[in-house]
């Protein structure tokens, strides 16, 4: 600047012209990109006293040039030009201040800046971070550096764009490249702020809640079950949960079911844990609920049981801040993974068609169909299941007992046998039992109050519960004399209620009812016939049966029955019975509550 107008810009060669014609004085002010402020030239090095003189076919030192100001208050730093002594600065930096043309901040930095975030993201994503060797602390590193780093290089990339498009208005003043360059930068950072807001601080939130416990889903918990040859996996599953279960998997030589009872969680732990179901060949189970991540447990079973109450849900995979495109591609992955794991193609496709928020109930055919479940089973072939453990309390045996119109009628009946059937109960849960050895454990109880009221019952009860004995006999005894024998003489054998339960539930639970109405109906005691008045009907009746039984009528009456005898033992009981129907109707309810009574 000379007196105060500005020349140029210039090229340094002309500027050492200026200065050897005297055109320039020390005094005078010059500018170049890395100055501060105008400066007098004789702080520029090599321009005074010591400038060597220039030959006029000396080529110029550069093609930089000064920049050019509008008046002596205005400072312009849009050119490229160093002068002699000032050091070009980093190409990033020179991006940064807007100092690179317009085409290659907008185009070619853009396009770098998008290559190094792509480049950044794939190579965290393939860390093992998000491996099977999942560490909650460095995902959380992960994923924060990703959206970090992906928000500092887009923002070198607008704000370097944004510098270079106000330079080249100023130097191209009737060219709006400048300007719509400016709105498509202004939309970007728009656009980055949106996905910040919108992807990136739910995921990160996300996986901070998982680095710090999960504490939103429910705590999980593990119970040995059937001395080990079954384990309860109860509760959300966390992160943490495959390793605790490998665990029991690891110390369990016996272990052959996994029950499941759980309303999902972490998707790629479920997985974990199917992939160790998987590996030791082992089945599941569902007795209660499995929802969401757990079908994915439950589908890794060799063979997959549902109970007759138990449910499955499916609905479509979530995480927070996942875009459009990545839900359409991990449903995608689901219903191969489905797929994969034995279900229909029809099914996986339905199981992913509910939100996040909803679910999807399949009925037991679709289960059935779709191969999802492998058969419906009674809940008496494993241990009781369902229910967490903390759950398992002596307020929580009363509220099941006391739900059941039988349990609740002993209970008024005779407290103190009542209080051993709910020890019983209590026990039988907490060591894992299957249903049928915990009714097992608590018939010799319950059997024994009701034929203590049996014999009071009303004559429609009794005509029916030897009803019951006649058509139960000839049922078990064409089916195994042996069952039969144990079912008129459960003492003799502890597991023989166990086997009828899993293999006759019709049986036991018509005995059960009725058990349940006779109970009911109990509100106090009739007299017992005398033996004068049954005399008649018990001549009647054992006449009969020595005419059909011969000297296996002496089977009624001893001590130990041999095992070639169980099946003429069974049809003489079954045939006591229907002599005693025979009669008149007073004679045989007399005669069965005499017979009863002396039971």
């Amino acid at each position: 600047m000379i007196r105060g107008r500005q020349l140029g810009p210039i090229t340094s060669a002309r500027l050492g012209d200026l200065v050897r014609q005297g055109h320039v004085k020390p005094k005078d002010l010059v500018w170049t990109v890395g100055y501060g402020d105008w400066m007098a030239a004789e702080r520029v090095p090599g321009l005074f006293p010591d400038l060597a003189p220039a030959s006029p076919s000396a080529p110029p030192e550069t093609e930089d040039r000064f920049p050019r100001a509008a008046n002596s208050n205005e400072q312009s730093k849009s050119a490229t030009t160093r002068v002699p002594g000032i050091l070009r600065r980093n190409y990033f930096v020179r991006h940064w201040r807007g100092e690179l043309s317009l085409p290659v901040s907008y185009w070619v930095n853009g396009f770098l800046g998008n290559a190094l975030v792509v480049a950044f993201v794939a190579f965290i994503r393939t860390s093992n971070a998000f491996k099977d060797d999942f560490d909650p602390a460095l995902a959380l590193a992960s994923i924060a550096a990703i959206w970090a780093g992906t928000l500092l290089i887009v923002t070198w990339q607008i704000v370097g764009a944004w510098r270079s498009a106000t330079r080249h208005r100023k130097t191209h003043p009737g060219n709006s490249w400048g300007i719509f360059a400016k709105v498509v930068l202004a939309l970007a950072a728009i656009r980055l702020l949106g996905e910040v807001a919108t992807f990136g601080a739910p995921q990160i939130d996300e996986y901070y809640r998982i680095y710090a416990g999960d504490n939103d889903l429910p705590k999980f918990s593990f119970r040995i079950l059937r001395d080990g040859q079954e384990l309860e996996f109860s509760g959300g599953i966390r992160f943490g949960a495959a390793k605790e279960f490998q665990h029991f998997v690891d110390a369990m030589g016996a272990l052959k079911v996994v029950h499941l009872n759980s309303a999902g969680g972490r998707i790629d732990e479920a997985q974990r844990i199917g992939d160790l179901i998987k590996q030791r060949r082992l089945s599941t189970y569902v007795s209660n609920r499995c929802l969401s991540a757990c079908t994915i447990v439950f589908l890794s079973g060799r063979e997959r049981y549902l109970g007759s109450h138990g449910r499955l849900g499916f609905h479509q995979p979530d995480f927070p801040g996942m875009t459009a495109e990545e839900r359409r591609s991990v449903i995608a992955n689901e219903e191969k993974r489905l797929v994969k794991l034995g279900v229909s193609p029809d099914f996986a496709r339905k199981a992913n068609e509910a939100p996040p928020e909803g679910m999807w109930f399949p009925t037991t055919a679709e289960l059935l169909g779709a191969r999802v479940a492998t058969r419906i089973t009674n809940s008496s072939e494993f241990a009781v299941s369902g229910m967490d453990p903390s759950e398992i309390t002596p307020d929580k045996v009363e509220q099941l007992l006391s739900s059941d119109e039988g349990y609740a009628a002993i209970r008024r009946i005779d407290p103190v046998a009542y209080a051993k059937i709910a020890e019983r109960f209590e026990q039988g849960m907490r060591r894992g039992v299957s249903l049928a050895e915990l009714h097992a454990n608590i018939s010799p109880i319950t059997t024994s109050v009701f034929f203590d009221v049996l014999p009071h019952a009303s004559a429609e009860l009794l005509n029916e519960f030897a009803r019951r004995l006649i058509k139960a006999g000839r049922t078990l005894n064409a089916d195994s004399p042996a069952s039969c024998y144990a079912y008129f003489n459960p003492q003799a054998d502890s597991n023989a209620a166990v086997r009828l339960m899993e293999k006759h539930k019709d049986i036991v639970d018509a005995d059960r009812d009725l058990m349940r109405r006779v109970l009911n109906s109990f509100f106090g005691t009739v007299r017992a016939p005398t033996e004068k008045e049954i005399a008649a009907s018990s001549d009647q009746v054992q006449t009969a049966l020595l005419r059909r039984f011969g000297d296996d009528y002496d089977l009624l009456v001893t001590d130990r029955v041999p095992r070639e005898k169980y099946a003429a033992y069974c049809s003489l009981q079954t045939a006591l019975y229907e002599e005693t129907l025979k009669l008149p109707q007073r004679d045989a309810v007399l005669f069965l509550r005499y017979l009863l009574g002396g039971r």
